[in-house]
């Protein structure tokens, strides 16, 4: 029985170790639970705090962005530049409001628009794009003097308002105001609002309650809990009783706990009112802890109860199985009933979205829209189409199509205007004619709709018809004198060639050519320009036939075409000849170009171009008179000439000779030579560079008269010019080691074209001229450029600036073929210029031809006189030569001293620095 009751006593001793064991556990456990549940709770409401304190900052960014839209710079920046809203503003405006709706439309927080409202107020406070809606409040309220960075609650409005400055240049400009929708406050807040263990306002600048109850905000003066920690859960005192209301009615008020957050970066808390079992879940109490660790004694009963309980438990699973398979029923038969439900909105969404959009297509359709029934009584008409009209509704609606038009054409109309419609078709013009009477052409497309209606699409196309002639005026006619133009007249000779073709007759086509017309406007002017030719287009219009072709191709070139001259070719001569002389007398009348002033004397040239069904093209023929009118040009003026091949080939010469001359430096055809200028004892001082092409291998060069003039006209004297200048230079550095060089001097022809060429799209010459001196080490003293008086006298401007900076360098210039040309002593005085070179045309008879001696002398005499150097050419026998050392020149130039050698052969004469004077049997040019 002891050992019964030894054991008896150790189970219960170790019963009560266990449960002092098990109830310290508890209450240790029970402690850390609570702390991590405090922990938890801190961190819901930070991050709630959180959000709100993000979400304000973001709208304090996002208010910024908006005042510093590029909308709002342009219209601050045409505002400064002086725009007014009449003349462009306006637009600015409209692009300010369309940025502020498209942020209305755009920005959302929690799926709902973040603002309702945005206004642009300039620095007056003036009102200058608001983006309100007609259901809005009309005015708000919020203090202007209000801190940027913070922000301001309208209570009667419902408004969160915050603003930004404007800042242009560094000045404000005016401010930005945004109305967010105050409830949005609330929404971090919705998740825990229906949660009967918890209830959370706000405080405002610490002395303002902000607390929604049901849909409705409120707001209130609050100071009583301003002594409350934050974040720190402190106990609900009865004095804050007033805090709770209907929504949050606790069993026990003072068994709650008051929690406050700040909102980061504002004057805002957030303030959580809470029941322990919010916070703490189900933890049990400490009475519970120990009443628990009487687990083990009441373990045994509980096992008993267990097995009872056991067989109900299975049969309210069982019960719950089945309620649980009806209650997936009901939600799947719910979900059938949300989606068809949820489908006849969208439809009748989109049936009213369809009608919507029909409607302000009808009332903002940019063309006419006309309704009418199936007796063709008008039953709607959109504004476009009364404006159109010039009409009101009223005048139109419930009227007979017979409306539209005047009443001589009622019978007419109505029955295009039928056919139209049963037959669906376009037209361009059905005529309708406006309340004033003006005639306008519509073009209707008709279309059937319900209830026998019937609806046309109106677009007025007068303009459009108006404009297309127009364009077809302005590219087949010339708009000053309304003559065909060049498009127009290659048609008109296409069918000439093929009538005369056809008919085997007669075709002239005559080319003319006012003579000296640019002296006309060079003088008169533009205006008397244009007026002269309006008047011989007017003249040629009448000299010829109506079945004629007078048009102007530009400028003062004008062609005629004359057809039907018969089969004859002498009878087609004849009235050609006849055709040109009448022209010409009529050109040749004077022109009253100006009031009470002298007529105007005009002449002009004709090229003409007789054919007859010949297979050649409209190119072909005007070219042809192009070239007839070229040589009536050249054989006088006032005349005219006739096409024959001979010119065709002449042209064809010139072509290809200078096609050859193009390739002439690459193919090493041009070739430099020198010829030798001495002095009164024979020492040869220097040379002239001279330029010979041989065009075949085996063939005597040709010389520079006979290809410079084409390289002229054809603008190859350049690169020709620069390939001798580059090429002389060159030799200037072989020379360099040869004895009595440094004293002698290169002279080289340059062309007025490469001398004043121009910077533009190229390097210039003085750029060139330089460059070559620096790549090659010319000395610039032994460079003597030779310019001949005709070519510099008309660009003396021009000429003179570029020479002194030549001139600067150390390079000589030489005026070449002086007394050929103007010989004025005023230039000569102007001009830069150490030497002057007697032409040899004059050199040749001085002693034969008195004038010419006389001539001579006078230019030696004028060149002491300026100290000028003067050089002979032509020298040739030793008569001149005496004459001319007796007259004073010293300087000699000819074949008495030498011919014109290849430029090699030149280095021979500089190492002897003398020339024998032979004189040449057969004397040429050189």
């Amino acid at each position: 029985m002891q050992k019964k009751r030894g054991i008896a006593t150790l189970f219960l001793i170790l019963v009560l170790i266990y449960i002092s064991f098990l109830l310290i556990f508890f209450l240790q456990s029970q402690g850390k639970l609570k702390g991590v549940a405090e922990d938890r709770f801190y961190f819901e409401t930070k991050n709630t705090s959180t959000i709100i304190a993000n979400f304000i900052e973001e709208q304090k960014s996002l208010v910024q962005s908006v005042a510093s839209s590029s909308e709002i710079d342009n219209f601050l920046t045409n505002q400064t530049l002086g725009m007014s809203l009449e003349y462009g503003l306006n637009v600015n405006l409209f692009a300010i409001k369309t940025n502020f709706e498209k942020k209305l439309a755009s920005l959302k927080w929690f799926e709902e628009p973040i603002y309702r409202r945005i206004i642009y107020i300039d620095e007056n406070d003036k009102i200058l794009v608001d983006t309100k809606q007609p259901n809005q409040a009309s005015d708000f309220n919020f203090d202007n003097k209000m801190p940027l960075k913070s922000f301001m609650i309208d209570e009667a409005n419902k408004y969160l308002i915050l603003q930004a400055p404007v800042m242009y240049r560094g000045l404000e400009k005016g401010r930005v105001v945004t109305f967010t929708n105050l409830d949005l406050l609330f929404k971090p807040l919705e998740v825990n609002s229906k949660d009967p263990d918890l209830h959370q306002f706000f405080i405002l600048n610490a002395n303002q309650r902000l607390f929604k109850l049901g849909n409705e905000i409120f707001q209130q003066k609050e100071s009583r809990i301003l002594i409350i920690p934050n974040e720190k859960l402190t106990p609900f005192k009865k004095q804050y009783e007033y805090l709770l209301d209907s929504i949050f009615s606790p069993d026990d008020p003072e068994n709650l706990f008051i929690l406050k957050n700040s909102i980061s970066g504002e004057n805002f808390k957030l303030i959580t009112v809470v029941s322990p079992d919010r916070i703490y879940g189900k933890l049990s109490s400490n009475f519970f802890l120990y009443i628990a660790s009487l687990v083990p004694i009441i373990l045994f009963t509980g096992l008993l109860i267990f097995f009872k309980m056991k067989k109900k438990t299975i049969e309210l699973e069982t019960n719950a199985e089945l309620s649980s398979q009806n209650i997936n029923a009901l939600s799947y038969s719910n979900n059938l009933l949300a989606e068809e439900i949820s489908r006849r909105n969208l439809l009748e969404n989109d049936l009213r979205e369809s009608e919507d959009r029909y409607r302000t297509y009808i009332e903002h359709a940019p063309e006419g829209i006309l309704v009418f029934d199936k007796d063709f009584i008008i039953v709607e008409v959109n504004p476009s189409l009364c404006e159109i009209l010039g009409q009101d509704k009223k005048s139109l609606i419930g009227h007979s199509i017979h409306h539209l038009t005047n009443a001589e054409d009622k019978t007419s109309f109505s029955d295009q205007f039928k056919d139209i419609v049963i037959h669906q078709k376009e037209v361009e013009e059905l005529s309708f004619y406006t309340k004033s009477n003006e005639k306008l052409l519509m073009q209707l497309k008709t279309m059937s709709l319900p209830n026998d209606l019937m609806m046309s699409f109106c677009v007025d196309v007068t303009k459009k018809k108006i404009d297309e002639e127009n364009i077809h005026k302005l590219a087949y006619y010339d708009p000053l004198t309304n003559l065909p133009n060049r498009r127009l007249l290659q048609e008109r000779l296409g069918q000439a060639l093929f009538t005369s073709k056809r008919d085997n007759e007669y075709v002239v086509v005559m080319m003319l050519d006012l003579d000296e017309f640019k002296t006309l406007n060079d003088t008169k002017g533009h205006d008397l320009g244009d007026a002269l030719l309006v008047m011989v287009g007017q003249r040629l219009s009448e000299c010829m036939r109506e079945i004629d072709v007078v048009s102007r191709i530009g400028g003062d070139e004008f062609v005629v075409i004359a057809d039907r001259l018969g089969s004859d070719v002498n009878q087609a001569l004849f009235e050609a000849k006849k055709i040109a002389n009448k022209l010409i007398q009529e050109i040749s009348k004077p022109y009253p170009l100006e009031k009470n002033k002298p007529y105007y004397h005009m002449t002009c040239s004709f090229g003409l171009t007789l054919f007859k069904g010949a297979d050649l093209s409209t190119e072909t023929i005007m070219k042809q008179a192009d070239l007839a009118l070229y040589e009536a040009k050249n054989d006088g003026r006032n005349n005219f000439k006739f096409f024959n091949p001979k010119m065709q080939e002449a042209i064809h010469q010139r072509v290809t000779m200078e096609e050859a001359l193009r390739s002439s430096i690459e193919k090493n055809q041009l070739k430099l030579f020198c010829q030798p200028v001495v002095d009164s004892s024979g020492a040869l001082i220097g040379g002239e560079v001279l330029l010979r092409w041989f065009l075949k291998d085996d063939s005597v060069p040709l010389l520079p008269n006979e290809f410079i003039p084409l390289a002229e006209n054809s603008g190859l004297i350049v690169p020709i010019g620069d390939w001798v200048i580059e090429q002389s230079f060159q030799y200037l550095k072989k020379w360099r080691p040869l004895a009595h060089s440094n004293k002698m001097k290169l002279s080289i022809n340059i062309s007025a074209r490469q001398f004043l060429q121009t910077g533009t799209l190229q390097t210039t010459f003085v750029q060139k001229v330089k460059q070559w001196i620096e790549r090659y080490g010319v000395d610039p003293k032994l460079i003597k450029f030779e310019l001949t008086e005709s070519s510099i006298m008309e660009k003396l401007d021009d000429v003179i600036p570029k020479m002194n900076e030549l001139r600067q360098l150390g390079i000589e210039f030489s005026l070449d073929d002086f007394g050929t040309g103007f010989s004025s002593l005023s230039y000569l005085k102007q001009l830069p210029i150490q030497q002057v070179k007697i032409d040899q045309t004059f050199v040749r008879d001085i002693n034969t031809d008195v004038n010419d001696a006389a001539i001579v002398s006078a230019i030696i005499a004028i060149c002491q006189s300026l100290k000028l150097e003067v050089v002979a050419e032509g020298v040739e026998n030793e008569s001149q030569l005496q004459f001319l050392s007796e007259k004073g020149c010293n300087l000699y130039q000819g074949y008495l001293f030498g011919r014109p050698v290849p430029i090699e052969q030149f280095s021979s004469s500089i190492k002897k620095r003398s020339v024998s004077k032979v004189i040449n049997p057969n004397p040429a040019s050189s």
